[in-house]
C-alpha cells in the first residue's frame, strides 16, 4: 500500500504543479460558472479543511469521471448515490458554502475545470475515491469498492481504479 504524504507538492497522484496555463479569466464572466460551482461544491463537501493537493485530486477524479462518461461535471456530481453530501438537504448544504474554505474550493475547482492539473502515471485510471475510515460509506458502497483496485491513499481518502 502506498501512502501519499501531502508534503510532496508534486503529489505523485496528480501533477499539483500546473501543467498548463489557461487563458480563461477567473475575474470575468466568460467561464462556465455552473460547472465550476458544481465541482467546487463537491470539493468543498468532500475535502474541506484538507491540504490543497488533496482538494485538487478530488476535483481531478470528479472531472475525469465526467469526461469518461461524456457527461457534465454537474451530472457526475449529482448522480444518484455518488457523493453522500448530495443526499443531504440542498438548502442546508448550500448554507455551509461560505468563507475562506468555500472560496478556496471554488478557486481550486476553476483551476481543475480549466485543465491546470492532470492525473498522471498509474493514477490516470482513478475514477473513484472514498473516505479511508469508511465514514459515510454505505454497505452497498463498501461492496462496490471491494470490486475495484486500490491505488493509494491521499489525505483522508483512498483512490481506486476499475479492475
Amino acid at each position: 500500500m502506498v501512502k501519499l504524504t501531502v508534503a510532496l507538492t508534486s503529489c505523485l497522484l496528480a501533477t499539483c504543479e500546473p501543467t498548463k496555463e489557461t487563458d480563461i479569466d477567473f475575474y470575468n464572466n466568460s467561464y462556465d460558472r455552473t460547472q465550476v460551482y458544481c465541482l467546487a461544491s463537491n470539493i468543498f463537501h468532500e475535502a474541506r479543511g484538507e491540504e490543497e493537493a488533496n482538494q485538487i485530486i478530488i476535483g481531478l477524479i470528479t472531472t475525469a469521471r465526467a469526461r469518461e462518461k461524456s457527461i457534465s461535471v454537474c451530472r457526475a456530481v449529482y448522480e444518484w448515490n455518488q457523493f453522500s453530501w448530495t443526499n443531504e438537504d440542498l438548502e442546508a448544504s448550500a448554507k455551509k458554502r461560505k468563507g475562506k474554505e468555500w472560496y478556496a474550493s471554488y478557486r481550486t475547482a476553476f483551476d481543475v475545470y480549466y485543465g491546470k492539473y492532470d492525473l498522471q502515471g498509474r493514477f490516470e485510471c482513478v475514477r473513484f475515491y472514498k473516505r479511508t475510515d469508511n465514514v459515510g460509506v454505505s454497505e452497498n458502497g463498501k461492496k462496490f469498492f471491494a470490486k475495484l483496485r486500490f491505488v493509494s491513499e491521499f489525505g483522508k481518502h483512498s483512490a481506486y481504479c476499475k479492475k
